[in-house]
């Protein structure tokens, strides 16, 4: 079958049942010149009727919607438009999905483990946070690294660069999680803490723990650079809702 030439920008639809996380996607590829994200759907029914309503040449496909089966949504979406280009994404590595979904007439297969820039805990992790002091990035956020076991140091690298901490949004990610049913979260020794006007703030590195924390201290994040001299930060109040404090 041949496939038609992709304009640009890329029309791209994003699937995932993680709101936060599918908005955050949606916001990170939004910033492309070549991307635009034509919608965002949680489950079936929302990518299909994304797909009836909007002209898509891609799709990121979540594997594992909690309410379906995320291959038996790939074949639903290709019967409709066969020429639509599926890329299938799992926080898990199956050796199944790459096979299966090009098997269907999926493009391709990625795992949420790896990211845009992937770097190991230690000097690595070191060299990149002062980088990203030094090249004025006002909101850091690390991923992983923040547990008991030896090469756990994400914490240690982290107090190398900040000079002031803010020992109330790590506390807020674990409590978070302590309050959802996750009694484990008080073992997690995350910081966070500013310098300049940049805020770091240490993440779990589970994919869905991310977004759950994410929920936690987001609303606080844009009044917190406003403080240390950073951007005004406006968000999308139907994803996340800032908090000010009236003056």
């Amino acid at each position: 079958m041949a496939m038609k030439n992709l304009r640009t920008p890329y029309r791209v639809m994003l699937v995932d049942d993680h709101k936060l996380v599918g908005e955050m996607l949606g916001l990170r590829l939004g910033g492309e010149n070549q991307i635009q994200v034509v919608g965002i759907a949680s489950d079936g029914a929302g990518a299909e009727h994304i797909l009836q309503e909007q002209e898509v040449d891609i799709v990121l496909l979540d594997m594992e919607l909690a309410q379906e089966d995320g291959l038996g949504l790939a074949r639903r979406l290709l019967e409709l438009k066969p020429l639509l280009r599926i890329v299938g994404l799992s926080v898990h590595d199956h050796d199944h999905y790459p096979l299966a979904l090009l098997r269907l007439g999926a493009v391709g297969f990625l795992s949420k483990r790896c990211s845009g820039r992937e770097i190991a805990d230690g000097e690595p992790l070191l060299s990149a946070l002062r980088e990203a002091v030094a090249e004025g990035v006002h909101v850091v956020l690390t991923t992983g690294g923040t547990g008991h076991t030896p090469s756990d140091v994400t914490p240690e690298m982290t107090l190398q660069v900040i000079d002031r901490q803010s020992p109330g949004l790590a506390e807020a990610v674990r409590a978070y999680g302590v309050d959802h049913g996750v009694p484990t979260a008080i073992l997690s020794r995350q910081t966070a803490g500013i310098r300049g006007s940049s805020l770091i703030v240490n993440l779990p590195g589970k994919p869905s723990a991310i977004g759950d924390c994410l929920t936690a201290v987001l609303p606080a994040i844009p009044y917190c650079i406003d403080l240390i001299g950073g951007p005004y930060i406006e968000t999308d109040e139907a994803v996340c809702k800032a908090f000010r404090p009236k003056s």
